[in-house]
C-alpha cells in the first residue's frame, strides 16, 4: 500500500506540474502577440465566437476551458484509456493558470520584437515539455493530447508527422473562427510534434537511469 501511494502521488505531482506548465505556456503565447500553438489558436478562436454569440467580452481563460472540454468530450467517446484524473485536472486548470499570468499582469506585452520572439519560443518549448510530462506521468492525458494520442492509435505513421498534421487542423479551425495568427503560430506548429517526442526520450532516459520500474514510466508508446 505504501508503495502504491508513492507511485501515484509522484505522478499526480508530475502531472500537475505539467499542467501548470501549459498554462503559463498559454500565457507567453498571449503576451508575445505573434499568435499561438493549435490548441491555443482554436481555444481563442472559440473565445472570439463566443464573444460574437453572447455579444460580451468574454476572457480567454474561459475559451480555455470551454475548447478543452470539447476535445474532453471526444476522448469520453473515443479514447477511454487515456482519461484519468490528469485530464479533469487539464480541463479546469489550464485556463485559470493563464488568466492569472495574463491578467493579474505576471507576463506582459512588449513592444521589442525580439522579446515577443523569445516568448514565442519559450512557449513552445515550455508547452511541449509540460505535454510530455502529462503523457509519462501516465493518470490521464491533457483532452488536447489524448486526442493526438487517439490518432496515434488509429493512424501508423510517426507521432511526430501525426502531431504536425493535428496542430495544423486546430490552427485552421481556429482562424475560422477569428483567432489571431501569426509567425508564433508557424513556430508552434512546426516544432511541437518533435520537441514532444525529444521530451519523451529524455525523461525515458532519466527514468530508466534510476529505475527500471520507476513510476513514471508510461505504457503508452509513442514513436
Amino acid at each position: 500500500m505504501k508503495e502504491f501511494i508513492k507511485k501515484y502521488y509522484l505522478r499526480f505531482i508530475v502531472m500537475l506540474i505539467g499542467t501548470i506548465i501549459i498554462g503559463i505556456s498559454a500565457a507567453m503565447y498571449v503576451v508575445s502577440t505573434l499568435g499561438s500553438n493549435s490548441i491555443n489558436t482554436f481555444c481563442f478562436g472559440i473565445t472570439e465566437l463566443l464573444k460574437l454569440i453572447f455579444k460580451k467580452d468574454i476572457s480567454t481563460s474561459i475559451g480555455i476551458t470551454v475548447g478543452n472540454a470539447i476535445l474532453a468530450i471526444i476522448l469520453l467517446i473515443f479514447g477511454r484509456k487515456y482519461l484519468n484524473v490528469g485530464t479533469i485536472v487539464a480541463v479546469v486548470l489550464i485556463g485559470p493558470v493563464c488568466g492569472l499570468f495574463v491578467d493579474y499582469g505576471i507576463l506582459k506585452a512588449n513592444d521589442n520584437l525580439f522579446i515577443c520572439y523569445l516568448y514565442s519560443i519559450a512557449a513552445t518549448i515550455l508547452n511541449s515539455l509540460g505535454a510530455s510530462m502529462i503523457i509519462k506521468a501516465n493518470i490521464g492525458t491533457s483532452p488536447y493530447d489524448g486526442v493526438s494520442l487517439i490518432l496515434n492509435d488509429i493512424i501508423p505513421i510517426k507521432f511526430w508527422i501525426i502531431r504536425i498534421i493535428y496542430d495544423a487542423v486546430l490552427f485552421g479551425l481556429g482562424f475560422l473562427m477569428g483567432s489571431v495568427i501569426g509567425w508564433g503560430c508557424l513556430i508552434a506548429v512546426v516544432a511541437t510534434g518533435p520537441l514532444i517526442s525529444l521530451f519523451n526520450k529524455l525523461i525515458d532516459l532519466m527514468t530508466k537511469s534510476k529505475d527500471k520500474d520507476n513510476n513514471l514510466d508510461s505504457n503508452v508508446k509513442i514513436d
